[in-house]
Order: C-alpha cells, then structure tokens, then sequence
C-alpha cells in the first residue's frame, strides 16, 4: 500500500475516481494499484505527482510503509 500518497489524497481531498479519470483507467484499476495489488508504471506516478501533489516527492508519496 502506497501510505504516502493515501495520506495526501486524503489530507487534499483527491478521490480514487479523480485520479482514474485522470490516468484513463477504471477506478477499481487504480484502487488495485493503490493497494499494491498492481504496480504503477512510472509514467503513471509522475502524471498524478505532476497534477495533484507537484509539491511533494515521489519518495514521500509512493512510500510503500507508513512514516
């Protein structure tokens, strides 16, 4: 499970269903990946840093273990 980014998407109120329509993807597609079920391609990881969390790293937000 990605801790970091569930953090931030909750603490900014960005919906599971934002980020799928973001990346083109279902929701349950996203909701797997975000679990750790499915893996994220790299491409995917910048375009939701890049639109929603510009201002955090890609370290903090796809920790796979609480801080």
């Amino acid at each position: 499970m990605y801790y970091g980014l569930r953090k931030r998407m909750f603490d900014d109120g960005i919906s599971i269903a934002r980020i799928a329509e973001l990346l083109n993807a279902h929701r349950n597609t996203i909701a797997n990946k975000l679990d750790g079920r499915r893996d994220f391609k790299v491409a995917e990881i910048m375009k939701i840093k890049n639109a929603f969390f510009p201002d955090s790293t890609v370290e903090e937000l796809y920790a796979e273990k609480a801080a």
